[in-house]
């Protein structure tokens, strides 16, 4: 396996980047339990595995920096960051990586390469969104040092995830 991380270019990379396979498949989701005076966020087992895939849109949201890695010669994974200056966080605005590529250290590459971005840029924290029906997506991100931070249980209505809710994820990136 040779890997490669390079910066995204959006004439060359873009059909690949939306040909990823963003599907996964997870038999647990978070469920937040509410009474008048407390929050608590719950992981429960699905009945059945569910699937869902995630619309690539890089251009959806605005980002700076962009990120491919290539295994091979294909395009497996994509991440894209911007550093908020207000606040020294770098914000994860995209993080995939193909299905059938997933477990071999391409996340992990992508990610070290944004946090070292980040880093550099003067970013103190990373922190990223996600859905609480992204079970393997949380423990990802925990792999890769993240925690959960908090939650918003309003974020998805009127979008094609109403239903869900968006789970957020952070890290100290000084170390």
């Amino acid at each position: 396996m040779s890997l490669l991380v390079r910066a995204f270019e959006r004439d060359d990379d873009l059909a690949a980047v939306l040909a990823l396979d963003s599907e996964f498949e997870t038999d647990h989701e978070f469920i937040v339990h509410q009474t008048p005076d407390r929050l608590a966020l719950v992981r429960v087992r699905l009945p059945e595995p569910r699937r869902k895939r995630f619309p690539l849109d890089p251009s959806a949201e605005p980002w700076t920096h962009g990120h491919v890695a290539i295994e091979d010669g294909r395009i497996q994974g994509f991440i894209a960051t911007t550093v908020e200056t207000w606040n020294s966080r770098l914000t994860i605005r995209h993080f995939y990586v193909d299905r059938e590529a997933r477990g071999r250290g391409i996340g992990r590459a992508l990610m070290e390469t944004a946090l070292t971005e980040g880093r550099e840029a003067g970013a103190l924290t990373a922190w990223a969104e996600t859905s609480n029906r992204n079970y393997p997506g949380v423990r990802a991100y925990a792999a890769l040092g993240f925690a959960l931070c908090g939650f918003d249980l309003s974020l998805y209505v009127g979008t094609s995830a109403e239903g869900e809710f968006a789970l957020y994820l952070a890290r100290d990136i000084r170390r």
